[in-house]
Order: C-alpha cells, then structure tokens, then sequence
C-alpha cells in the first residue's frame, strides 16, 4: 500500500503544509509498504485543500480510478487550524484526520474490490500507538 499527499493550499500555510505533508507521506510509506488490502487498490492519493471557510472554488471530490488501482481524495483540512496549530505534530495530526476520512469513506466505492476495513484498523491501530509521523515515532510499526 502506497499514500500519495499533495494539496491545494493558500500561500500563508505553504511552507509548513510542505513539510508536514513530507514527513506524513513518508512515515506512511514506511509503516504500510508491505502491506496489502487486495489487488485493487494500491495507492491512496490524498489531496488536502487548505482553503478558507466559505471557499468553494475546490470541492471535496473522492473517486476510483480502476485502472491505475488508487483512490483519489481531495478532502478540506480546516485552513484555520492547519495556520494556527501550535506545532508540527499538531499540522501533522490534521493531515492524519483527513488521510483517516478517506479511509473510512472507501466503503462508499461500489466499483473498489479491497479490504478497506482493515486498512482503516490498521491505520487506526498505528494512530493509537501514538505515530505522528515525527522523527520519534519512528518505533511504531503496524503489527500483523
């Protein structure tokens, strides 16, 4: 399983959006790299928009594409939250929010042939562990 983080942002929380979206991606990465939820679904690309309330100009859109095996989820962050978090862990729990929405709505994917439950336990299961993608928490791992 592989995640894929970008996001639509306003310029005011590039920089630390950035960031936070790097370690999250790759401490992702490292955590569920060898491990499979079904041949249909091998990446979730999860698109962050950071806009302010009352923006409409991105809507949330959440899509399978079958042939390249990946769900797509462009979700909002809360701008606010995202530009007055405190600190790093606080950006990357945010993030870790949106990427956890996505999961759990995969059951709303008629055509997506994968076992989206147990990527959302597991996912769940690592958060409880207490990862947040920081350099600390590199010591969490998924258990089988």
């Amino acid at each position: 399983m592989k995640f894929w983080i970008s996001g639509e942002v306003m310029a005011d929380v590039g920089d630390t959006f950035r960031q936070a979206m790097n370690e999250v991606e790759e401490g992702l990465n490292e955590q569920f790299a060898a491990h499979d939820y079904g041949q249909a679904l091998e990446e979730l690309a999860f698109i962050a928009i950071l806009r302010p309330a009352g923006d409409e100009f991105y809507p949330e859109i959440y899509k399978y594409d079958r042939k390249k095996r990946t769900v797509e989820a462009r979700l909002k962050v809360n701008h606010r939250d995202f530009l007055t978090a405190n600190n790093a862990d606080e950006r990357r729990r945010l993030l870790l929010d949106g990427i956890e929405r996505a999961i759990a709505r995969m059951g709303e994917l008629k055509t997506l042939d994968a076992d989206h439950a147990r990527l959302l336990s597991d996912f769940q299961k690592l958060r409880r562990a207490g990862f947040s993608c920081g350099a600390r928490n590199s010591t969490h791992t998924l258990l089988n």
